[in-house]
């Protein structure tokens, strides 16, 4: 099933791996007219040589790279949470199997799609949460934690003397 030169691909899902990606291509109609596997190489190249299309994945770090290059080829490149796309999974748990829910999903009018990061807001560091709620290190509780039974056990002696 791959991609036939008089078949105009509507719809894109893919599944991202580490070095390979998997690619299922729908037609206007939801007819499965692409189904490859790619190395994370041939992807800007391939989808750089199709006329734009909506594409679905699900988002993750390497995701909101793939999706601000894909905008930049004209395509509209949606991320989706996985837990939405779960639902549209159909038989036993392979690439291929996902990256055509990722199409199915990504086609929906209720899915809720996850903006596209861009390049600053990727690299921005996280805050240290200890700091600013005023949470304890896991060291001083961990210290902590034999007290904890001591004191409890001088409290019950307590009472029932």
């Amino acid at each position: 099933m791959s991609q036939t030169p008089n078949t105009a691909i509507a719809v894109i899902g893919i599944d991202i791996g580490k070095n390979s990606f998997h690619v299922v291509g729908h037609d206007a109609r939801g007819v499965i007219v692409l189904r490859q596997k790619w190395s994370r190489g041939q992807v800007g190249a391939r989808l750089a040589n199709l006329p734009p299309c909506l594409i679905g994945m699900e988002a993750c770090v390497g995701a909101h790279h793939l999706s601000r290059n894909l905008a930049s080829l004209g395509h509209d490149a949606r991320l989706m949470p996985a837990k939405y796309v779960h639902s549209y999974s159909k038989g036993q748990k392979n690439d291929f199997d996902d990256a055509e829910a990722i199409a199915e999903a990504v086609q929906r009018p209720t899915m809720k799609f996850v903006a596209t990061k861009t390049a600053e807001t990727v690299r921005r560091p996280l805050p240290v949460f200890s700091q600013h709620v005023g949470l304890v290190p896991w060291h001083e509780v961990a210290a902590l934690q034999p007290l904890r039974g001591s004191k409890s056990r001088e409290a019950g002696s307590q009472v029932r003397g």
